[in-house]
């Protein structure tokens, strides 16, 4: 018989520093209903982080895990180097320890590379994602944008090698969700990289995670396929000329 256990999908919790990670049970969890319904967390002694969940704010804390939502784990004060522990057990599942990492930020591309091409003279505009993650000495731990919440601004100043290619914001910041959008426009063609530098609250790692944009030459609209030009008729339709 397979023992009572509650998985979060990581045998350690690394959370960037200013921000909450939010958990929920994994594919591997292996517990009855009812041990969902009444599963207490608790943190070790003397730790700067807290556990919520709805109105439950706290050190130690029982919520119901059996309807989806999770609980977050939140480091809003912890520096980076901070540990702790996170002693789950619920009826019918002995307690266990899971060791938390307080770690830096970074900011992780969702492609190392991305094709443009001008439309008949039109400069061509994409977005560059990027997704919150934690870094903890060379190791890597990204996550979706729903699992991490910063608390923190963080600001980075962008760099395109070389210039003139294409063009983006000079500073960028993130606040809230773990997702960062930035838009660029590429009016020549060639090659550039795109590279994030830390201003405040994002590891000296940042720099390695850089996207590649290729700018293509530009390509005309196939035969019948020319742009529709509209006239304003009235403040809520347009009609083609």
């Amino acid at each position: 018989m397979v023992p009572a256990r509650l998985e979060f999908g990581a045998a350690v919790l690394r959370i960037p520093a200013g921000a909450g990670l939010i958990i929920y049970p994994s594919a591997g969890t292996q517990a009855s209903a009812g041990s969902l319904k009444a599963v207490r967390m608790r943190l070790s002694a003397n730790t700067p982080l807290t556990l919520q969940m709805w109105s439950q704010i706290g050190t130690d804390i029982t919520v119901d895990l059996s309807n989806g939502y999770g609980v977050q784990l939140a480091a809003n004060t912890a520096p980076p180097g901070q540990q702790a522990t996170l002693y789950v057990s619920a009826p019918g599942m002995p307690e266990y320890a899971l060791p938390i990492r307080i770690v830096e930020a970074v900011l992780l591309p969702f492609m190392n590379e991305i094709q443009v091409a001008p439309l008949n003279g039109a400069p061509a505009t994409r977005n560059a994602l990027f997704s919150f993650g934690a870094y903890d000495d060379g190791i890597v731990v990204p996550a979706e944008s729903a699992r991490f919440l910063s608390s923190t601004t963080r600001k980075l100043r962008t760099k395109l090698t070389p210039a003139g290619i294409c063009g983006t914001s000079e500073v960028v910041e993130l606040t809230g969700a773990g997702q960062l959008t930035l838009p660029f426009t590429c009016a020549g063609t060639g090659a550039t990289v795109l590279e994030l530098q830390p201003i405040s609250g994002v590891s000296a790692a940042q720099t390695q995670f850089t996207v590649r944009i290729v700018s293509c030459p530009m390509r005309p609209f196939p035969p019948g396929a020319e742009p529709r030009v509209y006239r304003q008729r009235t403040a809520s339709a347009a009609s083609p000329l």
